[in-house]
């Protein structure tokens, strides 16, 4: 059972490490393309 467990620990970690990965790379990119563009009014 401990196997198990063990697997389900590591495989919320890489998941939520490669989704903190993703997420920071987005919004890195996102705020260059902003501060590429200037200041927009919506």
């Amino acid at each position: 059972m401990s196997n198990i467990l063990d697997i389900g620990i590591l495989t919320g970690a890489a998941v939520s490490w490669w989704l903190g990965l993703v997420l920071a790379t987005v919004h890195i990119w996102y705020s260059v393309c902003i501060a590429s563009r200037g200041p927009r009014t919506f």
